[in-house]
């Protein structure tokens, strides 16, 4: 989708989502600011840190006219870590970040997530009642809920998002590569997408100017175990070496209850014309 817009920022360009996504606006809108929490590298980035001060960010942002947040604590086991620390950043100065936007008369949108339910049921709706099992997903839904308020922001819902170079699949590809054995548990489930799926999908959402939640899934909830087979047929034309295990004999605290984690996607669809992405594209992608 071509952009209604001249100028967007990308809040966090150099995290996983972040940095593709800020590579894949550049045609599409010609100018992409972005922020870093490290020393800045480009000379069209600025360096901006969720735990403190902002003040550098209006010093590109005033020139633009979309930011996409994807700056954030975004791994559980961090949120249960330091929950104070996380809900400083995924919620306190994530409203204020956004606030000092929509001062600037900027369109934002902010990246949110499924694990804002219980994954007690499939291809939750956008009138499905929040129920989160972990700290990440409680912030997420506070965050939700005071964005929603403020109003003017379109809310991307993504699953679960990998790539090549996510360290599970990297780490799957390099061991069956390599002749060796992989464990992955058949009893924890997911719905992924590509990152090229989801860059594209966000973008879109973005060049559309239109606010409101918008949910980013794949077509189908599938164990760990059963993709692996997939990628291991896909790599070595059987899945001998992928040996599935059962999560809770592993002691595994990464993986969240729920047998269920993809999202409803009837709105996107109508508006946008995104569908949810089949496994074979996911495959296909990474």
């Amino acid at each position: 989708m071509k952009s209604k817009s001249t100028k967007a920022v990308v809040v966090g360009a150099e995290g996983v989502i972040g940095s593709a996504l800020y590579d894949h606006l550049i045609p599409i809108f010609g100018v992409v600011f972005g922020t870093t929490r490290r020393e800045k590298n480009r000379s069209n980035f600025v360096k901006i840190d969720l735990t403190n001060s902002f003040d550098e960010l209006k010093k590109i942002a005033n020139m633009c006219d979309v930011a996409f947040i994807c700056a954030g604590t975004t791994k559980a086991v961090d949120c249960e870590k330091n929950r104070a620390g996380s809900y400083s950043i995924n919620v306190t100065n994530t409203l204020k970040v956004i606030k000092i936007l929509q001062d600037l008369g900027i369109f934002v949108v902010w990246l949110s997530s499924n694990a804002v339910f219980s994954g007690k049921r499939p291809f939750c709706g956008l009138d499905e009642p929040y129920m989160p099992f972990s700290e990440y997903g409680r912030q997420k839904v506070e965050a939700e809920q005071k964005i929603l308020k403020l109003g003017g922001v379109a809310i991307v819902r993504l699953t679960k998002v990998i790539s090549k170079n996510t360290p599970l699949i990297s780490g799957w590809v390099e061991d069956l590569s390599a002749g060796k054995e992989i464990y992955p548990f058949s009893d924890a489930y997911f719905s992924p997408i590509s990152l090229n799926y989801a860059t594209n999908a966000i973008a879109d959402v973005g060049c559309n100017l239109e606010s409101g939640i918008f949910n980013i899934s794949g077509s189908e909830d599938i164990s760990y175990s059963d993709f692996a087979q997939m990628l291991a047929v896909k790599l070595c034309g059987t899945d001998h070496l992928v040996k599935p295990v059962n999560k809770s004999l592993a002691y595994s605290t990464i993986f969240a209850s729920g047998r269920y984690s993809s999202l409803n996607m009837k709105k996107i669809t109508s508006i946008l014309d995104i569908k949810p992405q089949s496994i074979a594209c996911v495959m296909e992608d990474i």
